[in-house]
Order: structure tokens, then sequence, then C-alpha cells
């Protein structure tokens, strides 16, 4: 990314629009893996969740879009940057799946059943 033939400025849009695809992905995973067996969240924390994500999402494409860089860059760019959406996903259920394996090995209950008693 640092060495795309392109204005330092798109560059340091493209960087930051990725890192804040990166922590709204970590941040909507968390809030709907909170939410799968009951509402624990405010409906406005969930609103401004799925907010950011879109927003991080859609300006990311349109700093992509803008680029003035080959279209065969523009095409490995979005791909490495859906992966980079895909695998913060995984990390974050494979983190909380270990997390309540490591409760219920050690005969705890889950998170949110202990949240509620």
């Amino acid at each position: 990314m640092l060495q795309l033939p392109s204005l330092e400025l798109d560059r340091a849009f493209l960087a930051i629009g990725l890192f804040f695809c990166l922590f709204s992905t970590f941040t909507l995973a968390k809030t709907i893996r909170d939410n799968r067996d009951g509402q624990v969240d405010t409906g406005s924390w969930v609103i401004t969740v799925w907010v950011a994500f879109a927003a991080a999402f859609s300006l990311t494409a349109w700093g992509l879009w803008r680029m003035k860089i080959d279209d065969w860059q523009k095409g490995y760019m979005v791909v490495s940057w859906l992966f980079l959406v895909s695998s913060t996903f995984t990390v974050a259920k494979t983190v909380r799946d270990n997390h309540e394996a490591d409760l219920m090995d050690r005969g705890g209950a889950p998170a949110l059943e202990q949240d509620t008693q």
C-alpha cells in the first residue's frame, strides 16, 4: 500500500479507512455475538455500531474507487480489504469461542449466563 503510485493523501486516506474497517468490524462482531442469545446492549449502541461499520466500509470503498491507480491494483486492494474484514470476523469468533470453552472447562457458565445471575 505504501508503494502504490498515488498521492500521499490518497494512501493515507486508504490506510485510515482500512484501520477504521478493522476496528469497526471487531466491534460489530462483538456486538453481534454479545446479543446473539438476547438483547444485552441498548438499541442505540447496536445502531451506532452498524452505522460505524457501514461508514467505514463505504468510505474505504469510495477511497479505493477514486484512487488513480491501475485496475489490477484496485482489484488487489479490494480483495485484500475484503479478506481483512472476513479475517477479522473469524478472529473475533475464534477468540470468543475459546474464551467460552475455557469457562466451560473450568465449570463456569458462559459470559452471558454469568451476567444474568
